[in-house]
């Protein structure tokens, strides 16, 4: 047996998406799937992602799954029959747009940070491939932060110009994606700064004050999870501490 992903309505939407989930939420690769009674772990998801890898696609996923879970001399082959490296995934991924892509670009800036943040953590070797990664996403930081509203949203044109609705949920949406991936990748120190704090303080709020309902999936997932790294960087809080707190609170 070989374990398969599927795609489409209610599943996958992208190749890689669940692959890139799991890095994200650090599943040990040893991890057990269970799929219509067949056991299979973590790895075997590794092995089918790198065969969907191909030349000139969206690899924005992969990159951040494979990433996580291969080191960088890792060499294999796909179903095309092409030859990938994680590097290799790096330089196809930087040499395709943002605007335009998936959620306005944002996940395809997050794969390429959270690449280069696996680099930097194992030392790795800075080729200039990485290094160019590097400055890649130091100059869309402070790019999308030109963008930011008065009141601390970003852009509801994503990275393409500035942008102001009155339809509060494209807000939460385009604001919870950019400022995930912007509290992810940008340095301790800007963090710190007023641009950022406004920016958690909109998104928090917001989603405290409002409380919407019918709010897709992916607009709350996106913006719980920039919370939650801001809170881990800033706060230095731990998985499943504010649940705790929480739960003290209201007993």
């Amino acid at each position: 047996n070989r374990l398969v992903v599927n795609e489409g309505p209610g599943v996958e939407g992208h190749e890689g998406q669940l692959l890139a989930l799991l890095a994200m939420s650090k599943v040990r690769s040893d991890f057990t799937i269970k799929v219509n009674g067949a056991e299979f772990t973590v790895n075997d998801l590794v092995e089918h992602e790198k065969q969907t890898c191909d030349n000139g696609t969206e690899l924005t996923f992969q990159l951040l799954g494979l990433a996580h879970y291969l080191t960088a001399e890792t060499v294999w082959q796909s179903a095309t029959g092409n030859e990938f490296t994680i590097e290799l995934l790096l330089k196809s991924e930087l040499s395709q747009q943002v605007n335009g892509a998936a959620c306005g670009g944002s996940h395809r800036l997050m794969g390429i940070s959270y690449a280069l943040n696996r680099r930097i953590h194992r030392e790795e070797p800075m080729t200039p491939a990485w290094l160019r990664a590097q400055k890649y996403i130091d100059d869309y930081i402070q790019y999308v932060l030109q963008f930011q509203n008065p009141d601390g949203s970003f852009s509801s044109n994503w990275f393409q110009s500035r942008g102001v609705t009155d339809d509060v949920r494209r807000t939460l949406y385009t604001s919870g994606h950019v400022l995930e991936w912007l509290v992810f990748s940008a340095s301790n120190e800007q963090l710190m700064t007023d641009q950022v704090s406004l920016a958690v303080d909109f998104l928090s709020s917001t989603l405290h004050a409002k409380r919407l309902t019918g709010l897709e999936m992916g607009t709350v997932g996106h913006a719980l999870r920039a919370l939650t790294i801001y809170d881990e960087r800033v706060f230095g809080a731990k998985p499943g501490m504010r649940a705790e707190l929480y739960g003290k609170i209201t007993k």
